[in-house]
Formats: structure tokens, sequence, C-alpha cells
């Protein structure tokens, strides 16, 4: 049953992801708040906006970047905006918790140019893939793009977004 959480209450839900939810995807809506309230934390504690939790089949094909088989269809993945940070900042964040072994199991973040893509695992298990789209490499490891660029002044300073919302690294993302 659908509830919200402390940070991530059903009217925001019903006000920034298509309402209903269907009954038959209500726990797994539940399960990825409650996935996102440990995100949250693990990001600093600062204040994430949902901007898309469940979609039809109609609002996943409106959806720009978006795929046919989109975790979204079932309630499984999540968009925020960091509200308190830069996106970049908190791909920073997370990707510095990531090379310390301090993140949740997940399966996918996806740092996009105008939000984070949040997949905190189960069909496609638990891969632990955190990308960034870099316009001369593609998608990339988080973690390896952060090393590759040490000169930089962090994340946001040095990240370059993957162009055009095409080349999506795998079924499921946003």
């Amino acid at each position: 049953m659908l509830t919200g959480t402390p940070h991530f209450s059903l009217a925001e839900v019903a006000a920034n992801t298509e309402w209903p939810i269907p009954d038959a995807y209500q726990d797994n809506a539940q399960a990825t708040l409650e996935a996102l309230e440990v995100l949250r934390a693990q990001l600093g504690g600062g204040r994430l906006r949902l901007t898309s939790l469940w979609r039809s089949e109609q609002g996943n094909a409106a959806t720009a970047g978006s795929v046919l088989n989109s975790r979204h269809l079932t309630a499984q993945a999540a968009d925020v905006v960091p509200l308190d940070a830069t996106i970049q900042e908190d791909a920073q964040t997370f990707a510095t918790a990531q090379a310390a072994g301090t993140v949740a199991l997940f399966d996918q973040l996806l740092v996009e140019p105008d939000h984070l893509h949040y997949d905190p695992g189960g069909i496609y298990g638990y891969r632990r893939q955190a990308l960034v789209g870099d316009t001369v490499n593609g998608w990339v490891s988080l973690t390896d793009w952060v090393s590759a660029h040490p000169a930089a002044s962090g994340v946001a300073a040095a990240i370059t977004f993957r162009a055009g919302a095409g080349g999506r690294l795998s079924s499921h993302g946003s």
C-alpha cells in the first residue's frame, strides 16, 4: 500500500508524477520511495524533489529519452532533482560514497543534465551502476569519471553531459 515517506509525501507524489498510481504498482511505488529516503541520506540529507515515479505507457512515450521498458512503468524507478545542492554536487557526493563502499545496494543511478534517475534494484539485480553522460566518452562510470578528472574543482565544475536524450546505456534507464 502506498503511504508515502517522511520526505516524499503522497501529496508530493500526486503532484509530481502521473496519478493515481494503479493498485498493481502501489507496493512498488512505496518501496521506491523508501529507497529514495536511503539515497537522500547518502547524499547528505538535502531535499530532493520527486519529478517522476510511475508513468503510464502514454506518459512514458511522451517523456523525452525514455525507453519502452522503463522501470517507471511499474513504479520501480524515480527521477529526482536536488534542491539543496546541484545535480553535479550530489553526483560527487555519491561517487565519493560509492568509492568508499558506503552506498546501499542499488541497481542504477544515472546523472542526467536536469535530474538524477534512480533504480533501487530488483528484476535487473543490484549492479551498483552509477553513470554519467560524458560528451566525449558516452555513458561512463561516475566513480571512474570523477577519478579521471582530478584537476577539476569537483564534478560541478567539470562534468559535461551527453547532448540530447538518446544513447541510453541500458533498456531500463529514464
